[in-house]
């Protein structure tokens, strides 16, 4: 008996110094479903019927070294050039934007980067990309480091499609419509 209880306390030892510590303060969205907006000049208009770009559900994760977001969608394909975007703020007063563009030229496993406001480019090593078209899942992340160490992130969170220079769509990943203004995740504090 007095093996099994050692036995035992090595084990719960082992199993407490190797769990994972909640290391991360995360937002997981469930999107509306059929809210892919058609950009027609200024007209915007909701298509139910387009699946490709819906996004159906976003999580957003800042953890103690990199900003994380995945993305699953009703559809994803190789078909038009398309880009995933998550606008950063933070806590310094900054805005960053990492783009995740897909294209035939590119990729279709695309190319992530990460920019500020006013669009310079923002050197980034360690950002990181995944693109998964037979299970219609995207995930990237950046360190923390190339978004200025913040405390903490908002985070908005969107798809958009070209299929020509009058056709585009777009889904908000945060809202059931698309606008001006993309819906942002309550602040997120590193963990």
């Amino acid at each position: 008996m007095k093996r099994i209880l050692i036995a035992t306390g090595v084990l719960t030892a082992v199993a407490l110094a190797t769990a994972a510590p909640a290391s991360a303060d995360t937002v997981r969205h469930r999107d509306a479903a059929h809210d892919v907006v058609k950009f027609d000049g200024d007209r915007e208009t909701t298509v139910p019927a387009v699946t490709e770009g819906d996004v159906r559900r976003v999580t957003v994760a800042h953890t103690s070294g990199r900003l994380v977001v995945k993305l699953k969608y009703a559809e994803l394909s190789r078909t038009n050039r398309w880009v995933a975007v998550a606008v950063v703020r933070t806590s310094a007063g900054k805005e960053f934007e990492v783009a995740l563009v897909a294209t035939s030229r590119i990729g279709w496993k695309g190319k992530l980067t990460v920019s500020r406001a006013g669009g310079s480019v923002v050197a980034c090593p360690g950002a990181d990309r995944r693109v998964d078209y037979a299970v219609n899942t995207v995930r990237f992340s950046v360190p923390r480091g190339c978004l200025g160490d913040p405390r903490w992130v908002k985070v908005g969170v969107a798809h958009v499609r070209f299929v020509s220079e009058f056709r585009i769509f777009g889904d908000d990943a945060f809202s059931a419509t698309v606008g001006n203004d993309l819906a942002f995740t309550r602040r997120l504090y590193r963990a």
